[in-house]
């Protein structure tokens, strides 16, 4: 790929983070992800603080695979936690229970200062005083990173339609969820885009390139790649079957993609040397509707 993407006009930049995710990256042999980041290190240019994630279930997780991880470069771990709540985890279809989570927590500090924990909101039954409960053992463990996401109701979806229902009708409580999130952990974290939360300023790197519309590379199957040539921005996916297709992001898409990315931060984006941020995250969708709209409606040239 980095051949092909030089004979194009693709100019490389240093690589600041590699992550490993989608699917259960942790699945593969320690010697497989090493020889990928040694080649990553052997063909590209990187920064010596680079960031290398790799996202991992509860239950695929032990000290001896954690050390190994550390021995070949990698030095930042997300784990998908999804909730602390019995129940819940269980409804959500996985297999490791709240004991197990807190017992490899332990463990993961041992071996990294730096990792995230993940939380699916608004899955079947959860109630305010579940998530209370999360946030309490939250609080008392202190993460250094923290990532909560709202359960997807799409055609994918294998629940039945009683539990998808109450997905539906818990989403329409979203924003009551989601402000208690916010009030829980204020005095500790820094709200610092609209589903991450960090202490000491370790943001997640590899995330912030998304916001901030660089480009980035994907590798394997359904991978998306966004790169940018002569000030064009391109999109490119790997398909299930492994072909490829380019897709060249016009200008009012490339310009509507940096605003709704750049608000999602705490910083906001800049537009001809204004910075815009939002006031809360609470009403993200709608503010950022209203910036859309006018940009649509000027021709003032969008910096970011």
């Amino acid at each position: 790929m980095k051949e092909d993407l030089i004979k194009i006009g693709y100019q490389f930049s240093p690589v600041g983070t590699i992550y490993f995710g989608g699917g259960t990256p942790s699945l593969m042999p320690i010697h497989t992800l090493e020889k990928i980041i040694n080649y990553i290190n052997l063909e590209f240019e990187t920064y010596k603080d680079i960031e290398i994630t790799i996202e991992a279930n509860p239950e695929s997780i032990n000290l001896t695979y954690l050390k190994n991880l550390k021995s070949i470069g990698i030095n930042r771990i997300s784990i998908g936690i999804q909730s602390f709540n019995i129940f819940g985890l269980r409804i959500m279809g996985r297999i490791h229970n709240p004991t197990d989570i807190l017992q490899n927590i332990k463990i993961i500090q041992k071996c990294f200062d730096n990792y995230n924990l993940d939380f699916i909101l608004l899955y079947p039954y959860q109630t305010i005083q579940s998530l209370k409960n999360d946030l309490k053992t939250i609080i008392s463990i202190t993460p250094p990173h923290l990532s909560f996401y709202m359960m997807d109701i799409d055609k994918k979806n294998l629940y039945p339609t009683t539990l998808i229902n109450k997905i539906k009708k818990l989403h329409e409580q979203a924003d009551k969820y989601y402000n208690l999130i916010i009030d829980q952990l204020s005095k500790t974290y820094e709200h610092y885009e609209i589903s991450n939360f960090a202490i000491n300023k370790l943001y997640c790197k590899h995330n912030i390139k998304y916001w901030y519309y660089g480009d980035y590379i994907g590798l394997g199957p359904s991978a998306v790649s966004k790169i940018t040539i002569n000030q064009n921005a391109y999109r490119i996916q790997n398909l299930p079957n492994n072909k490829k297709y380019t897709e060249k992001i016009d200008t009012n898409k490339q310009i509507e993609e940096k605003i709704m990315l750049g608000l999602r931060t705490k910083w906001g984006i800049i537009i001809n040397n204004q910075q815009i941020k939002l006031n809360s995250f609470s009403n993200y969708n709608i503010q950022v509707l209203e910036i859309l709209e006018k940009s649509r409606q000027t021709s003032e040239k969008f910096y970011i």
